[in-house]
């Protein structure tokens, strides 16, 4: 039993024959979770949202694992996450079911599951992987789903009961606009590392 798809860029990295699937997801999915962690230790603290590097791994997550594993991935660090119940942070600024549900941030964190599930989708089952332009579109795709669940939440529940933004446009400059160009290049660089991995697969499996 497999949770990743025999199209998915890490199926052919590491082939069934060499490890149980089972096993090999599980170890997958313990890896991604844990390099999640440790990309939001790298910020920037600009607002209740820090710039990190977490939305770059996110996208190298649903490129490589398909949206099946990285689905379960995202889960698994949410529960990772909450289970800390604030002991450290693993979340950006904290951990626990009360940082996960009421943090200023939190529907960026909600957003990582729409952001690889879109990835991993149009990069695995409908192999838009495969050319450097569809691949760069799938993960901008996945970003405008992150920033949509995270600025909704911001919108609908921040918004109306805080004191430091009162408006939407100031919403915008604290929720969208420090974002836009970081996220324009992590989403280059992460199209670039997995279209190089992906030509690297296809030539190992010729």
């Amino acid at each position: 039993m497999s949770i990743a798809s025999s199209s998915s860029l890490v199926s052919g990295l590491i082939p069934e024959q060499r490890l149980n699937a089972l096993t090999r997801d599980i170890g997958l999915i313990l890896v991604g979770s844990c390099l999640l962690a440790l990309s939001a230790q790298f910020k920037v603290p600009v607002g209740p949202v820090p710039i990190s590097l977490q939305s770059l791994v996110v996208l190298l997550i649903g490129a490589v694992y398909g949206w099946r594993l990285g689905a379960a991935t995202i889960f698994a660090y949410w529960v990772e996450g909450i289970a800390l119940g604030g002991l450290m942070p693993w979340f950006a600024n904290g951990s626990g079911l009360a940082y996960f549900i009421g943090a200023p941030s939190a529907g960026f964190l909600w957003g990582f599951m729409a952001m690889v599930v879109v990835v991993g989708f149009l990069a695995d089952t409908l192999r838009w992987r495969e050319n450097a332009l569809a691949l760069f579109a799938a993960m901008m795709i996945g970003q405008v789903a992150l920033y949509v669940i995270g600025l909704a939440h911001a919108y609908l529940l921040v918004l109306p009961v805080v004191t430091w933004m009162n408006t939407t446009p100031e919403m915008l400059q604290i929720y969208l606009t420090p974002f836009i160009v970081g996220d324009l290049l992590k989403t280059a660089l992460a199209t670039l590392v997995v279209i190089q991995g992906w030509q690297w697969v296809e030539r190992r499996l010729r």
